[in-house]
């Protein structure tokens, strides 16, 4: 299981130094790739309803987003949907710190 976990890590330390070497277009690669596996993967699962809003001197303003229904028909389907959205908020993740280290300390 520990090697599982290190080819992870090793994964995710190839894809930041991928981005932090190839700059600000490194990292906006890695960005929008992260994005739209995300966008891919609520596409495939959907995503329930969900509020929000602000709260000012005891009002509470609310705005409803509905749901999003997902094409996903079995849980096969579903659990990739989800693998998806994970994977990708992870390198999104993993591109935010390239880029953060990209524009402290120039190219990696």
């Amino acid at each position: 299981m520990s090697d599982y976990f290190l080819g992870i890590w090793n994964v995710l330390v190839q894809v930041n130094t991928f981005a932090a070497s190839n700059g600000l277009m490194g990292c906006a690669i890695v960005l929008v790739t992260g994005i739209v596996m995300v966008k891919t993967g609520v596409s495939i699962t959907g995503q329930e309803e969900s509020f929000s809003g602000t709260a000012r001197y005891g009002n509470v303003v609310l705005h409803k987003s509905p749901a999003i229904h997902g094409s996903a028909k079995s849980w096969l389907g579903r659990l990739a949907g989800q693998l998806l959205k994970f994977c990708g908020a992870v390198l999104f993740v993993t591109g935010l710190l390239a880029l953060v280290n990209v524009l402290l300390y120039g190219r990696g």
